[in-house]
């Protein structure tokens, strides 16, 4: 009868090992989906990404800014002007001239 109660034992041992695999990888699986989803949030707050274009493109053309229907509540920023001329490159970081 022992080597019957062993066998017992060790079966609930590998099933009990077995769901806590499944478990672990459940959660992994989650967490990996959670980390994906964090991140797609964070782009999509950074001013100027293009995560929600779609949903930015008819407010930032529309010339005299007032709201339309397709408004997604986000502050729209100027549009940016670019002045014709030569480029001017910038060197040293936030260094101050000596």
């Amino acid at each position: 009868m022992d080597h019957v109660m062993r066998q017992a034992q060790a079966g609930a041992r590998d099933r009990a090992a077995q769901k806590l695999r499944d478990m672990t990888f459940a959660i992994a699986v989650v967490a990996a989906g959670g980390v994906g989803v964090v991140a797609w949030l964070s782009a999509a707050a950074i001013p100027g990404s293009n995560v929600f274009s779609g949903l930015t493109t008819a407010v930032a053309a529309q010339e005299d800014g007032q709201p339309t229907s397709s408004d997604d509540g986000f502050f729209q920023a100027a549009p940016v002007t670019v002045q014709p001329g030569p480029a001017i490159a910038v060197t040293g970081g936030s260094h101050p001239k000596p």
